[in-house]
């Protein structure tokens, strides 16, 4: 009876284990990640939130006049997003760009096959 129970509570712990780890696991997938710095000092930083036909990636910067046009340092930073991820996510044919700054949305836009590859989205700055 003693044996019993206690191959039961070891498989029970262990079960529980992988569950937590699975869980673990998929939130830890869930998070962005980091896939490119640009700018003078690396102050832009490109994040993969979601890769697939249509990718996600957050751009975070210190101020958001960096948005502002898509031929400084920012443009640069989308169009290397373009090429990493034209080869890590595979049938890519579109790319949805958030830019945030100190956490909230200064820029959304996207790039996609049908366009180019064209940067094309909306410079709103919080109100």
């Amino acid at each position: 009876m003693v044996h019993q129970l206690t191959v039961t509570w070891a498989r029970g712990a262990a079960a529980a284990i992988l569950v937590s780890g699975l869980l673990i696991g998929a939130a830890a997938a869930a998070e962005p990640r980091l896939v490119v710095s640009g700018g003078p000092n690396k102050e832009l930083k490109g994040y993969l939130v979601k890769c697939g036909v249509v990718s996600a990636v957050e751009i975070r910067a210190p101020d958001g006049g960096y948005f502002e046009s898509d031929r400084g340092d920012f443009g640069k930073l989308a169009r290397n997003m373009r090429f990493i991820l034209s080869n890590e996510c595979r049938g890519l044919r579109k790319i949805t760009f958030t830019g945030t700054a100190n956490g909230q949305l200064w820029y959304s836009g996207a790039v996609s096959i049908e366009r180019k590859w064209r940067l094309y989205g909306l410079y709103a700055p919080p109100q």
